[in-house]
């Protein structure tokens, strides 16, 4: 029976061990050295399917040649192939769990780790920005905002001649040109209005409906299709 692969399977080369690896290696390694084997196992499931389809040719060959005994050695040969295979796909099988298993925690491990590098740099920034620091900026907002404010209003203030003005002085002055423009309106002489024009007799009659000059279209139209139609009646009876 060929023994293809199983010392690259345990690890050996020539008959000496390799050293072991220590704990330290790393996820990435491991889920490499877990595809490789997975891949040699296959190819040794391969090898044993091509063992066993040529076993059973060899069962039919000695079958034709009335060799029972042969055919049956055959048999025996493929049932121990078909075993080792069958245990080769178990142990694909474990070793795709554990390879699922460890990619599933190398990602856990990789959230985990993002959410403290997070947590890391909210802390700083919650350093460099606390709460005295925001209460401080707001204040200083705020005082520079009434500053401004307070600049508007003083530039916005008359000054020179404006600021010499008395505003209750205008509005008397202006309550008195009003008063001149009422007296004005009132001394003005009023027109009369003009006198609306008295209806004639023959306005007062009602609207009667004219008498048309000529007879619609359409009637005269009509009368001519009865004409028509009573000439070809005539020439119907003639007949």
């Amino acid at each position: 029976m060929a023994s293809f692969g199983w010392g690259r399977l345990f690890g050996r080369t020539g008959g000496t061990v390799p050293p072991q690896k220590g704990s330290t290696e790393s996820t990435l390694n491991t889920l490499e050295k877990l595809q490789e084997t997975i891949e040699l196992l296959e190819k040794r499931s391969n090898f044993l399917q091509k063992k066993m389809d040529a076993e059973v040719g060899r069962s039919k060959e000695f079958l034709k040649q009335q060799n029972k005994k042969g055919a049956l050695q055959c048999l025996k040969r493929k049932k121990m192939y078909e075993q080792q295979a069958d245990g080769l796909e178990v142990q694909i099988l474990k070793l795709q769990e554990q390879q699922i298993m460890l990619e599933g925690a190398r990602q856990t491990t990789q959230v985990v780790t993002s959410m403290k590098e997070a947590g890391k740099q909210m802390k700083a920034i919650q350093k460099e920005t606390n709460i005295d620091d925001v209460d401080k900026v707001l204040d200083d907002i705020s005082d520079h905002t009434d500053r401004m404010r307070e600049v508007q209003d003083r530039l916005s203030e008359p000054t020179g001649a404006l600021a010499d003005l008395d505003d209750m002085e205008l509005e008397a002055e202006l309550e008195q040109l009003e008063s001149e423009e009422l007296d004005k309106q009132l001394m003005e002489p009023q027109m009369p209005a003009p006198l609306a024009r008295q209806k004639e007799p023959e306005d007062l009659l009602p609207d009667l409906p004219r008498v048309p000059s000529k007879a619609p279209a359409a009637r005269a139209e009509a009368k001519s299709q009865e004409e028509e139609e009573l000439e070809a009646l005539q020439a119907e009876m003639a007949l």
